[in-house]
């Protein structure tokens, strides 16, 4: 990411945009030794002819890989995956809930101003932490349906997961696969997403869950207002993704490269 948005100058075209801009670090120099390192390695082909197989974890993995120049042929799609079985949850639909890294490019900013003109009383739980999290609190700590969480173990995600409505992934920046949309079908839990990356791939918009554009709060509203305070949909989408809580479906299409 580059200024709060994604960033492909250096996937099509020269890796001097890279050095302009001090991507690596927000260190010229430190990104003008790794730009070389590529350039070198892009000229003698070392991506092309030393590497057997690569694998991806999704077709929006590949497609971004294929356009760096790696040959399709050579790349094989192993999605993430959940073991052991969690079970599926109860379907309470107490509150909603994100899971991450409280960090700018993960949306968390977004989805909590958003948040604020839900007209909605369902609580938002948000677990993880970041470099983001003292602010968000400072900023939301008169609003009593917002929890900060902090971190927490394996087994307590997958407690608060299940007893969830849905999961919300608010990403400004493309995810190869989010490893706990995977943890939420696998619990039965539906899923607001961005738009964009593996997510658009993972979330069938009305039928596991819904998606919007990324990094735009009135998208993020519209949904929100729109179906966070009907179960109707929320059960529809969270009988459908228990149906397929294994992911087998998941995976079969997109391993279907």
């Amino acid at each position: 990411m580059r200024n709060g948005n994604t960033c492909n100058q250096c996937v099509r075209g020269t890796l001097l945009h890279s050095v302009v801009h001090g991507c690596y670090r927000d260190s010229r120099p430190a990104t003008a030794t790794l730009a070389l390192m590529l350039a070198l390695h892009r000229a003698r082909q070392t991506w092309t002819t030393m590497v057997d197989r690569y694998i991806a974890l999704s077709k929006f993995a590949v497609r971004q890989f294929v356009e760096g120049g790696l040959p399709v042929h050579k790349i094989a799609v192993k999605p993430n995956f959940v073991q052991p079985d969690p079970g599926i949850g109860s379907g309470s639909g107490e509150y909603a809930v994100f899971i991450g890294r409280l960090s700018s490019e993960k949306g968390a900013d977004i989805l909590l101003n958003a948040w604020k003109r839900v007209r909605s009383s369902i609580p938002l739980l948000i677990i993880g932490d970041g470099e983001i999290r003292e602010k968000l609190k400072a900023e939301f700590q008169g609003d009593s349906r917002v929890r900060f969480c902090g971190q927490m173990e394996r087994a307590q995600v997958f407690g608060a997961l299940k007893r969830a409505r849905f999961l919300v992934v608010p990403s400004r920046c493309y995810e190869s696969f989010p490893v706990t949309i995977a943890e939420a079908y696998a619990c039965g839990i539906p899923v607001i997403a961005s738009a964009m990356g593996a997510m658009e791939e993972l979330v069938a918009d009305g039928r596991t869950g819904l998606l919007f554009r990324a990094g735009m709060q009135s998208t993020w509203r519209s949904r929100l207002n729109g179906h966070g305070a009907t179960l109707t949909i929320w059960n529809t989408c969270g009988t459908n993704v228990a149906v397929n809580s294994n992911c087998s479906t998941v995976q079969s299409e997109i391993t279907s490269c």
